[in-house]
């Protein structure tokens, strides 16, 4: 194995740990939710329901299908508060690189879903949704360039489900769970001298990983609806190819190429929810939903024959709360709203940190005809300011060490856009 794979590793195992607002947990996966700031989807019925609660498809007529389009757009602010790097033999000194103000890439996140009733007492159902994910790429020359320079990581879930009503009252449901995650990552590595060019190395790898979900929904009255579901994390662990280049003096010989692993956990997601039909137009919406954050320890990348320091962000488990409604403002046509509280669940990370949020959404469904409904949402999500502090060495173990502190402050906002369409077949 070349060295070069080693220095590599060890320069990203060390500093790398991304995390997204809200951890990397995508939760655009329904129009109609979105609109209504995720409230009550626990409780809510239909294919495009199916990621919130197996349990949704147990009174669905006939086949259904759905398919959705959300776009993701955030403004990101990151400012250097006085990092720093400490080259072999020599004193801390400024990190350097610039900070910046720019969005991030524009992010699509589709949806599709389908259910069929087998019988009186049974159906199935596909989901097909993007739940856990981000991407981000900073300046070569940014201050937070040691942690990465570019990240991307996409995870699709493929749901099946099936669902049994044993009486008009309630609905249970059963499904497998199902990623594909796929990861791309690149960070500038530290030459011995501030004055040379940084190096730099890339990864890219995919694989699999399973679990299950489970639901029930139960009609407590002609008017409320209530709703539980519980979905299992996954481990994921994915083979794949670290390269390096660039590197200069001592650390020449660190150009090459070695076998890797990269390692990170999902959390389980437990949610509670109620739909309350006030008035024959009114409905009012509650979501609560816990998810397990304390199973992320960030993204291990390890390489075969050395043994780096692993990055081990602090992550807590989180509760986020949800409020919404839906008024039909006449036949085939439903305004909505809603708003939510997401806390910050994982802290620290330069590249993507996390941010406790509020959601505000509203959106609109139009029945086009007895068979085809079109739904469209839109939500604007407001982080709260967020510190910085992530301290790494690169080529750790080694007589090159060079640790790495990086500082600074986070401000953010985003603007979510979706469409959707429903039919009934």
């Amino acid at each position: 194995m070349a060295k070069g794979g080693w220095l590599a590793a060890c320069a990203m195992a060390a500093i790398g740990g991304p995390a997204a607002a809200a951890g990397f947990y995508a939760q655009e996966q329904s129009v109609e939710g979105l609109g209504r700031a995720y409230s009550g989807e626990a409780a809510a019925s239909g294919p495009d329901a199916l990621w919130w609660n197996p349990a949704a498809i147990g009174d669905v007529q006939g086949a259904q299908l759905f398919n959705g389009l959300q776009v993701v757009a955030a403004d990101v602010d990151l400012r250097d508060g006085g990092s720093t790097i400490q080259r072999p033999g020599s004193a801390a000194a400024p990190v350097g690189g610039k900070s910046y103000s720019e969005p991030f890439d524009i992010a699509e996140i589709p949806d599709f879903a389908a259910a069929r009733r087998l019988s009186d007492q049974w159906s199935a159902g596909l989901a097909v949704t993007a739940p856990f994910g981000f991407g981000a790429v900073s300046r070569p020359d940014a201050w937070t360039r040691y942690e990465a320079v570019k990240v991307r990581l996409v995870d699709l879930d493929f749901q099946p489900t099936i669902a049994w009503r044993p009486a008009p009252w309630v609905r249970l449901g059963l499904g497998a769970d199902a990623e594909i995650a796929d990861v791309k990552f690149s960070v500038a590595l530290p030459n011995p001298s501030a004055a040379d060019a940084d190096g730099r190395a890339n990864l890219a790898t995919n694989g699999w990983s399973f679990g299950w979900v489970a639901g029930a929904q139960v009609d407590a009255g002609p008017t409320l609806t209530l709703g539980a579901s519980y979905r299992s994390g996954q481990n994921h662990s994915l083979g794949g190819h670290v390269t390096s280049g660039g590197l200069l003096g001592a650390l020449a010989t660190g150009d090459g190429q070695a076998v890797t692993r990269v390692r990170f956990a999902t959390p389980w997601l437990a949610t509670l929810g109620a739909r309350w039909r006030l008035t024959q137009r009114l409905t009012l919406e509650g979501e609560a939903q816990r998810i397990g954050w304390s199973r992320y320890r960030g993204f291990s990348i390890a390489t075969v024959g050395l043994t780096p320091q692993a990055t081990r962000p602090p992550a807590r488990d989180t509760t986020s709360f949800a409020a919404g409604f839906d008024y039909a403002v006449a036949r085939g046509l439903t305004f909505r709203g809603g708003v939510q509280i997401d806390p910050r669940a994982i802290r620290d990370s330069a590249v993507l940190p996390d941010g406790g949020r509020l959601i505000f959404s509203a959106g609109a469904s139009l029945a086009r005809s007895a068979s085809t409904t079109l739904d469209i949402g839109a939500a604007y999500v407001d982080f709260a300011h967020s510190p910085i502090a992530s301290d790494g060495v690169a080529y750790f173990g080694t007589v090159d060490a060079t640790p790495v502190h990086l500082v600074g402050q986070l401000a953010a906002h985003a603007v979510v856009l979706s469409l959707g369409m429903r039919r009934t077949f």
